[in-house]
């Protein structure tokens, strides 16, 4: 499958994110618009996953451990957005493709935990449940349901595939 700019950009940060170098460290680079630094509250009225295979709210910031915090630079304290790598999505969330021809839901999970000093990543794990088109009375039909781990989730979130 081939990817588009915002797709490679956001892959290459989530690689980046979940090396065993990069820890609990939080980034102000963010999957959902790693092409830039989004420093203040306008997070949410900024044009966010952009290019991303499948439709991805705001309310999916906290799965995504996306969070606004405080950080001081030389003793100056401001908000800002981080990213971080412990990914928590929950039985009964629901992502559509955005060419509209599938719907995935969650059903079973255990979210991810980043490694520490002391220990390795857990990478969580996340069981979907895939549907598609259907003509006939319901919407949508069971396709198939597969597992994976939080990471590959979001990665699946952004390309479409587990890589």
């Amino acid at each position: 499958m081939r990817m588009n700019e915002q797709q490679d950009a956001a892959l290459k940060l989530l690689v980046a994110m979940l090396a065993p170098s990069a820890r609990d460290n939080r980034d102000t680079r963010l999957l959902c618009c790693p092409e830039r630094d989004v420093v203040h509250s306008s997070l949410r009225e900024s044009p966010l996953f952009c290019g991303w295979c499948f439709r991805v709210d705001t309310c999916f910031l906290d799965p995504l451990d996306i969070k606004y915090q405080q950080r001081a630079v030389n003793k100056v304290k401001y908000d800002v957005w981080t990213q971080g790598s412990a990914f928590s999505f929950k039985v009964g969330h629901t992502f559509y493709r955005k060419d509209g021809q599938m719907l995935i839901q969650v059903h079973d999970a255990k979210e991810s935990v980043p490694g520490r000093a002391e220990s390795e990543r857990d990478s969580g794990y996340v069981l979907v449940q895939c549907y598609e088109p259907n003509n006939g009375p319901t919407k949508w039909k069971t396709a198939e349901t597969f597992g994976m781990t939080q990471d590959e989730f979001v990665r699946y979130l952004i390309a479409g595939d587990v890589g």
